[in-house]
């Protein structure tokens, strides 16, 4: 379904988990359903749950 990449934020240096959803993959109920996660996600904070900082659904990547 995709790949997760470690990566550095370039607003604050911190370490962070980069996660890049394949769209050949990935059919577009998925995709909606994953939007919609991250969505609920936003401005939850708890130690056992990722931090959200930012959704791009943009076009694919080369």
């Amino acid at each position: 379904m995709g790949v997760v990449y470690r990566a550095q934020d370039t607003r604050n240096g911190s370490t962070v988990a980069l996660k890049v959803l394949l769209r050949e993959l990935v059919k577009p109920e998925q995709l909606e359903r994953f939007r919609r996660e991250v969505m609920g996600l936003e401005g939850v904070t708890h130690p056992n749950l990722v931090r959200v900082l930012a959704l791009n659904l943009g076009p694919p990547c080369p």
